[in-house]
């Protein structure tokens, strides 16, 4: 009876290695258009000069044209039309042993754009990421790669920064806010 009972498990295992997570969007309660009001707009960020020279930029975030998952949120443990799913955790390991099986995870690609401030940047490669790890969207957190500077900022679904943080920016702190539409 055992055998049995763990045969059907593994089968249901390989069938569909996500099974133990949501089957789809029913369980989200925000889409795309919450998550480009929460970022889209003008962004002021501003570095003081604790070990390295003050700096101020202005840019532009919206969403990428080369969207994910056909144009909405990426979302893992996703259910795929077929018989056989893909194996998701090909890509991803955890050297911490995860209590759980899936995390409900809503991804945004962005795009950043230089407007104005610090010429530096003018020319430096620029993008982001917004991702909401829940299926309600109370905060989420924004990443953003601005030449050799990483950012990360806990925004609300409102888009009311939380709280910033940089790497890459000799440990000045960092202040970053929403200014315009």
């Amino acid at each position: 009876m055992r055998r049995l009972i763990l045969s059907i498990s593994l089968l249901a295992f390989f069938v569909n290695p996500g099974f133990a997570c949501s089957t789809g969007d029913e369980d989200f309660h925000f889409g795309e258009a919450e998550m480009r009001s929460s970022v889209e707009g003008t962004w002021q960020i501003t570095s003081t000069g604790d070990g390295s020279a003050a700096w101020a930029l202005t840019v532009q975030i919206r969403e990428s044209g080369g969207k994910l998952d056909g144009g909405t949120a990426l979302r893992a443990g996703a259910s795929t039309r077929g018989f056989i799913r893909a194996a998701a955790a090909c890509a991803e390991r955890t050297l911490v042993r995860s209590a759980g099986a899936c995390m409900d995870t809503s991804k945004m690609p962005l795009e950043v754009a230089y407007i104005s401030g610090d010429s530096s940047y003018q020319s430096a490669p620029m993008s982001g990421m917004l991702s909401v790890y829940t299926t309600s969207f109370g905060q989420g957190f924004l990443w953003l790669s601005l030449g050799n500077v990483a950012l990360t900022v806990t925004i609300k679904a409102d888009g009311e920064v939380l709280s910033a943080s940089a790497s890459g920016n000799d440990g000045a702190s960092v202040a970053v806010a929403r200014i315009g539409p």
